[in-house]
C-alpha cells in the first residue's frame, strides 16, 4: 500500500504561508482587542445608565414629595374657600330676609306717609280756612280804627295824651272831635321799636271822614302832617296816618308798597282792610289779597 505524502514546499510557497498566517494572527489579535473594547464599552454604558435610573429615582420620589405637599395645601386652601363661601352664603341669605323686610317696611311706611301727607294737606286747607275768618273778624274789629305813625313816645303818655293829639290832628284837617268820639286810644309795641299808635273812633263813618280829610290836606299842603303842626316838641317830623290793617294785610301792604315802587306803580293804598294797587291814572284797579297776586302782576307786565 502507497502512501503520499506532501510534497515538500517551495521556499516561495513557504513564505507566503507565514505571510498568511502573520496576517490571520494580526486579524484574530485586532479582533480581540476590539471584542475587549466593546466589552468595556457596554460594562461602562452600564454603570452610566444604572446611576441615571437612582437619579431619576430620586427626583420621581421628590416630585412626588411636592405634589404630595401642594396638594395639601390646595386642599386646606379649598376647605377654607368651601367655608367662606358658605359663610357669604348664609350672609347672603340673610341679607335678602332683610330686604325682603326692608321692601314690606318701606311699602307700609309709605302707606302711612300718603295717609300722613292727605290728611297734612286737609289740614292745612282747614288751617287756611281758619287764618282766613281770624283774619275777617280781626279786619271786621279794625274798621273803626286808624293809626298814627312816627309819633314822638315818651315814658309818661296815657290815652288822654292821645286823645288830645286826635282832637288837635282834627282842627288842623277841619274834622270836629270830641272826646266822646273815640272808643279807644293806645299804642302797640314790637320787641325792637314803639310802634303806631291805634285810635277806635265810635264808627266807621267818622273814622273814614277824619283819612279822606288826612288825604285832602296832604294834597292842599306841601308841608303835609308833621310833628311841628301838631305842636309837638323837637325837630319836625312827617306824620302818617292810615287805617288800621291786620297783621297779614299789614304784610301785604308793605310788600305792595315795594312792589309798586320797584314797577313803577304810581297808585298804593288801602281802604276797608284790602289792599289795592295801580299803575297809572285811568288804569285798572288791582286788589292784592297774598303775595301770589303780586308775582301775577309781573306775569301780566311781560
Amino acid at each position: 500500500m502507497s502512501t503520499q505524502r506532501t510534497p515538500p514546499q517551495t521556499p516561495l510557497v513557504a513564505a507566503t504561508a507565514m505571510l498568511t498566517r502573520s496576517e490571520s494572527d494580526r486579524n484574530i489579535s485586532a479582533s480581540t482587542r476590539a471584542e475587549s473594547a466593546d466589552a468595556l464599552n457596554v460594562i461602562h454604558r452600564y454603570k452610566r445608565s444604572r446611576c441615571e435610573t437612582d437619579f431619576d429615582l430620586d427626583v420621581m420620589t421628590e416630585m412626588r414629595k411636592l405634589f404630595s405637599e401642594l396638594k395639601t395645601q390646595q386642599d386646606k386652601k379649598f376647605e377654607a374657600l368651601q367655608t367662606t363661601v358658605s359663610t357669604i352664603s348664609k350672609q347672603n341669605e340673610e341679607i335678602s330676609a332683610s330686604a325682603i323686610l326692608i321692601s314690606q317696611l318701606y311699602d307700609d311706611m309709605k302707606v302711612k306717609l300718603d295717609t300722613l301727607e292727605r290728611e297734612r294737606n286737609t289740614h292745612l286747607a282747614y288751617i287756611q280756612s281758619l287764618e282766613e275768618r281770624i283774619d275777617s273778624l280781626e279786619n271786621r274789629n279794625r274798621r273803626s280804627c286808624i293809626e298814627f305813625r312816627n309819633i314822638p313816645s315818651n315814658k309818661t303818655e296815657t290815652k288822654d295824651d292821645f286823645t288830645k293829639m286826635v282832637v288837635e290832628t282834627g282842627k288842623v284837617i277841619q274834622v270836629p272831635i270830641q272826646t266822646s268820639d273815640i272808643r279807644d286810644a293806645y299804642r302797640t309795641y314790637t320787641k325792637s321799636y314803639q310802634g303806631p299808635i291805634v285810635i277806635d273812633f265810635v264808627n266807621v263813618i267818622l273814622k273814614e271822614k277824619f283819612l279822606s280829610s288826612v288825604k285832602k290836606y296832604n294834597t292842599e299842603n306841601k308841608s303835609r302832617l308833621n310833628t311841628t303842626v301838631l305842636q309837638f316838641d323837637g325837630p319836625s317830623k312827617p306824620i302818617f296816618i292810615s287805617e288800621s290793617l291786620s297783621l297779614k294785610f299789614k304784610k301785604i301792604f308793605y310788600m305792595a308798597r315795594d312792589f309798586a315802587k320797584a314797577h313803577d306803580y304810581r297808585y298804593c293804598w288801602s281802604s276797608h282792610g284790602k289792599v289795592y294797587l295801580r299803575k297809572k291814572e285811568g288804569s285798572p284797579l288791582h286788589r292784592i289779597d297774598c303775595e301770589a297776586h303780586l308775582s301775577q302782576l309781573i306775569e301780566n307786565d311781560k
